[in-house]
């Protein structure tokens, strides 16, 4: 079980990992959460993500971390 405070300090390590172009250690962050089934929304968030940084494509992951972390927290 993800608690609340486990889960955004999850999100910030993400997104800081994220903006500093470090998509090894964003996926390696990101993949105990998607372990996880949270909303739909959330669920494709994450997939959106995984898709995105190994896309290289560094601002749409960011943009989607924060929307995971608004439809979570």
């Amino acid at each position: 079980m993800v608690d609340k405070i486990n889960l955004s300090q999850s999100i910030h390590e993400l997104k800081d990992a994220a903006d500093c172009y470090d998509s090894v250690l964003a996926l390696k962050l990101i993949a105990p959460l998607a372990k996880f089934s949270f909303s739909t929304e959330a669920n494709e968030l994450m997939k959106d993500i995984i898709f995105e940084l190994k896309s290289y494509d560094y601002e749409g992951a960011i943009s989607s971390i924060i929307k995971l972390e608004e439809s979570l927290l």
